[in-house]
C-alpha cells in the first residue's frame, strides 16, 4: 500500500471570517444561544486606528475578521471552517488552526493523485463558496511508499519530479557552501543543514521506516 498527504493552507485566515457567517455557523452546529451572542458581540462592531511616528490616524470600522493574538480568535475560526473537514470522506481529512490535509491510500501513487485531485476540487468549490481562498504556494504533497518502483521518478506523478528537483537545488546549495576553499565554517553549514533539511526529511519517517522490531509491511 502507499500513503499521500495533501496540505492546505488557508490564504488570510482569521481575516477571511465573515462575522454574519460565523454567528450563523455556531447556531447551526447547535452552540448555546448566550455563547453565540457573546461571540457576536466579541466579532462585531470593532475598529483599528493606525499610530505612526507618534501620530494616530482616524478609526475605521472593520466589517470582516477576527482580532488577531486573541486565544479566542483561533478556536471561532476552526469552528467557521469546521464543514471543511465534513467534505466527501471526513475521515481522510484533517485540520489544525489554519491547516487542512487530505490524505489518501491506495496501491498505487496515481490513484492517490486522482484522489486527493478530487479531495482539492472538493475543497476549493466549498472555499469559492464560504469566502475562503487557499494559498497555492503553500500546497504540500507528502508520498509514502515502500514500493521500489515509486523510487523511480520517471514512473511517479510529475509533481514528485519537482519536489526531487527541489531537493536537488537544496544540496547544490549546500555542496558550494561546503567548498573546501571559500565556504563557509564547519559548523554553520550544520546549522544550515538543520534549518533547510532535516525537519523535513524527518517528518513522516516513522510512516514508512520499519524501525529493527515492527514488521516489514507497510
Amino acid at each position: 500500500m502507499t500513503a499521500s498527504l495533501l496540505t492546505l493552507d488557508v490564504k488570510g485566515a482569521f481575516d477571511a471570517v465573515l462575522p454574519s457567517r460565523l454567528i450563523r455557523r455556531l447556531r447551526e452546529q447547535g452552540w448555546p444561544t448566550n455563547l453565540v451572542l457573546w461571540i457576536a458581540s466579541f466579532a462585531t462592531g470593532r475598529s483599528v486606528q493606525i499610530r505612526l511616528d507618534g501620530e494616530i490616524g482616524p478609526s475605521i470600522d472593520i466589517a470582516c475578521g477576527l482580532p488577531q493574538g486573541s486565544p479566542v480568535s483561533g478556536i471561532l475560526f476552526m469552528l467557521y471552517i469546521a464543514p471543511l473537514f465534513c467534505l466527501g470522506n471526513p475521515r481522510n481529512r484533517f485540520g489544525y488552526a489554519d491547516d487542512a490535509a487530505n490524505l489518501a491510500i491506495s496501491t498505487s501513487l496515481a490513484t492517490n493523485c486522482e484522489a486527493l485531485s478530487d479531495s482539492l476540487q472538493e475543497a476549493l468549490n466549498w472555499g469559492a463558496a464560504e469566502g475562503i481562498t487557499f494559498a497555492p504556494d503553500k500546497y504540500e504533497l507528502l508520498h509514502f511508499s515502500r514500493h521500489k518502483a515509486d523510487q523511480d521518478l520517471t514512473c511517479t506523478p510529475s509533481h514528485v519530479s519537482e519536489t526531487a528537483s527541489k531537493a536537488l537545488t537544496v544540496a547544490n546549495a549546500l555542496r558550494s557552501l561546503g567548498n573546501t576553499i571559500c565556504g563557509v565554517k564547519p559548523h554553520l553549514l550544520q546549522q544550515a543543514v538543520s534549518a533547510c533539511v532535516l525537519h523535513k526529511v524527518y517528518y513522516g519517517v516513522e510512516t514508512w521506516w520499519p524501525g529493527c522490531t515492527r514488521p516489514g509491511s507497510f
